[in-house]
């Protein structure tokens, strides 16, 4: 009977264990990693439930109308580690609120009506590890608020209407990794702010304003937290980086999205040698400077994204050889410098579309570098694509070929020009005109003329380089003469108005620079003239070498045709008769030829006619016979004694010169040539000539039917008949060639002649 009292007892103990260790029906229960977790979150709760099981663990009630938070709520959950309270309406905690929470380590009462926190309210929370008071209504801290979490890792205190924070309300935080003091407008912020944050890793200070001052205005700001990793101040208002920043030597992220930075100074991030990440989209910059990150070796990536950037210098990307990702997406970019990447790995994850690229010839570089060089992962999608100019307009960089990429034409000079020229003088225009591609030049001249480079179409001559030269310009050259210059981007055009006026000289081109200073040229801009000196220079040598080379031939030409007129004239003249003093010429044979009998030289145009005087007994030459007419030719002169003469073999050329004439013998003139002789063709043809044929004047070759010559010439052929001539090759005639006779030789002899010669020669000479 005595056990039955302790059996009821202990069957009480255990109903009242079971009947607390309940989940209540509000809410739900389960373990989760042998902790047992209560959530009774967005259950519209007004007041923390008191029969909560006091071994719960992780007590979640977020989204709930709380209100307060008293001594006794969770005096009996003494197990507690983590217990979430956001998104209520909780307006004050009472001191000892959390008194028994020895082994709470995660506290979050973000976004209540919290507007003030006793000193002592976390004293005996020791292990705490997390604690958010985030956008809450608290205006100030007690000095020693924090100072029993010394294993506290984060403290988020975002969004609070804070005037100030006390100096020191951090000491003792050692263990502190990460503060958030973002959203806060501070009257003052200490300079010793963060002292005694020794560990502190992470700081973020987003939407920080300070009334009455510059935010981070001390240098010294930074100085108690050299472990410092990562850096947020985005919307900070910042136009420039504090100087403060310097001292982060062991900083890796920096992140300085949504300020100004309208400061070109960004000389302080060379100290940050350790940083691998530099964020500063939806920001106010606008340039980046040369070697502006030199001082970050270890940086990996570089976000500037939706800002104002529109200027990147060359060089501004050296140092940055460990780049993997760089991001300039959506700013105001135009162009970029050559070669700028080239300090990059080619495998850097690159973004640069949606930037309004001007694809020109500035641009070249770019789309070589991506289809040649470039081995990043760039999406399709993320192609840059030009913005201008309009013919390339949505056309992507790494479609568009090379040549597409043009600069257009420009000069340094006016685009209209005004020149006034003596006429007579050469005058020289420059094309000033260049682009990238080179342009094709051309030149248009008053009437339409279109001139190319290396034209010479007198009096206009273009060089390869396009200058224009006007040879002994005239009154009528006068006029515009246009200058266009044209590629893929487009087309420019300088308009030359060249007036041309008073009579000045007719030089030809000089080949002394120094004498272009003849020619006077006013203009409004003359400079471009000069230019074409050298090119002038090269025209004028070429044309007067040419012009003295010409002279001379001609000179040449006309000496040696005078020396054979003054030979022929020796030789052929009528004083060759009377060489030998003789006055009279001896009888003619009795025989005759037909009185015109035309002999064609071989394969030649040139007709000779055979003359035979009447038979006399006595032989008195009337005119024109009684002299020798000098020939205008160089036919020589066959010695005629019988008609058998004008068959038989030449005779030595001694014989058949005009010097070695002999007496008694009778000389015609226009016979043959010294070079051929005449047969009826019986015989074969003789060694060292040709053939050829001679018939009578105004007989067709084909009449045989001529009646013979006079009476005693039996042995001439009839009219119409063919005789062979054999006319001399060039070997026989080179052997035939005779040296020249001095023509005084004839004057020395004249005076010696007989009274009688001499007035035949004195007459023949005046006929």
């Amino acid at each position: 009977m005595a056990q039955r009292p302790m059996l009821i007892l202990t069957v009480i103990l255990c109903t009242a264990y079971i009947v607390s260790a309940q989940c209540p029906g509000i809410c739900d229960c389960s373990s989760y990693d042998s902790r047992k977790e209560i959530r009774c979150g967005t259950r519209g709760l007004t007041s923390i439930p008191s029969s909560l099981p006091p071994d719960t663990q992780i007590l979640r009630l977020e989204f709930n109308r709380i209100e307060n938070i008293s001594a006794t709520d969770f005096s009996r959950m003494v197990n507690l580690k983590q217990l979430t309270l956001y998104n209520n309406m909780i307006s004050f905690i009472d001191t000892n609120a959390f008194q028994y929470q020895q082994d709470l380590e995660v506290l979050n009462l973000k976004y209540n009506r919290i507007r003030f926190i006793h000193s002592q309210t976390f004293r005996n929370t020791q292990k705490l590890l997390e604690l958010s008071l985030d956008n809450n209504l608290l205006q100030s801290f007690g000095n020693d608020t924090f100072s029993g979490l010394v294993k506290l890792n984060e403290l988020e205190i975002v969004g609070n209407p804070l005037q100030s924070l006390p100096e020191g309300i951090f000491n003792g935080l050692t263990n502190l990794l990460l503060l958030d003091i973002s959203n806060v407008v501070f009257e003052a912020i200490p300079s010793n702010l963060f002292d005694g944050l020794t560990s502190l890793e992470t700081l973020k200070m987003n939407n920080v304003t300070q009334n009455g001052g510059h935010l981070f205005g001390s240098e010294i700001i930074f100085a108690s937290v050299p472990s410092l990793i990562t850096l947020e101040v985005r919307q900070n208002s910042l136009h420039c980086l504090p100087g403060s920043l310097a001292v982060l030597r062991a900083l890796k992220v920096l992140i300085l999205s949504m300020n100004p930075l309208t400061c070109s100074n960004f000389t302080v991030l060379k100290h940050l040698q350790h940083l691998e990440q530099l964020h500063m989209e939806d920001s106010g910059i606008t340039r980046l400077s040369s070697n502006m990150f030199v001082g970050n070796t270890n940086l990996v990536f570089l976000l500037i994204e939706y800002s104002n950037l529109s200027t990147v210098e060359e060089g501004a990307f050296t140092g940055l050889s460990r780049l993997e990702d760089l991001y300039l997406s959506s700013n105001n970019i135009t162009t970029l410098p050559d070669h700028v990447f080239d300090s990059l790995p080619s495998g850097v994850n690159l973004d640069i579309a949606d930037n309004p690229w001007y694809c020109d010839c500035y641009l070249r570089w770019l789309h070589t570098w991506l289809t040649t060089s470039y081995t990043g992962n760039t999406p399709d999608e993320r192609q840059p694509e030009c913005v201008s100019p309009n013919r390339l307009i949505g056309q992507r960089i790494i479609d568009i070929v090379e040549s597409e990429y043009a600069c257009m034409p420009q000069t340094e000079l006016n685009e209209t020009m005004t020149h006034s020229v003596n006429e007579g003088e050469n005058f020289v225009i420059e094309c000033s005109i260049t682009a990238d591609p080179s342009p094709a030049l051309h030149w248009l001249t008053p009437d339409h003329t279109e001139l190319l480079p290396n034209t010479n179409k007198i009096p206009f001559i273009v060089d390869s380089e396009s200058t224009l030269t006007i040879i002994r310009i005239r009154k009528v050259d006068a006029g515009t003469y246009s200058c266009t210059g044209t590629n893929a981007a487009g087309t420019l055009n300088i308009r030359n108005v060249v007036n041309v006026v008073g009579t000045g000289n007719t030089p030809i081109l000089k080949t002394d620079p120094h004498l272009q200073s003849s020619t006077t040229i006013t203009s409004q801009q003359s400079e471009p003239l000069k230019g074409g000196e050298n090119s002038t220079l090269v025209i004028s040598i070429a044309v007067v070498a040419f012009l003295i080379i010409l002279v001379v031939v001609v000179v040449i030409v006309a000496v040696i045709r005078r020396r054979n007129k003054r030979r022929d004239r020796f030789r052929h003249g009528p004083e060759a008769a009377f060489r030998n003093g003789r006055a009279t010429l001896p009888s003619l044979p009795s025989c005759t030829t037909q009185d015109n009998m035309a002999m064609p030289y071989a394969a030649s145009d040139d007709r000779y006619t055979l003359q035979r005087p009447p038979t006399t007994s006595v032989f008195d030459p009337p005119p024109p016979y009684s002299t020798i007419p000098s020939s205008p030719n160089d036919d020589i002169y066959q010695e005629i004694k019988t008609d058998d003469d004008l068959y038989e073999k030449p005779r030595e050329p001694g014989d058949m010169s005009p010097t070695s004439v002999r007496p008694d013998h009778t000389y015609m003139i226009q016979v043959l040539r010294q070079d051929s002789f005449v047969s009826n063709g019986s015989g074969g043809v003789p060694a060292g000539y040709e053939r050829s044929m001679i018939r009578d004047v105004g007989k067709p070759k084909s009449d045989t039917s001529s009646t013979r010559g006079s009476a005693g010439c039996s042995d001439q052929p009839a009219n119409g008949a063919q005789r062979n001539i054999y006319v001399a090759t060039n070997d026989v005639k080179d052997n035939n060639r005779q040296s020249n006779t001095e023509h005084n030789d004839l004057r020395v002899r004249v005076p010696d002649l007989d009274p009688e010669a001499k007035a035949t020669y004195e007459n023949t000479r005046r006929t």
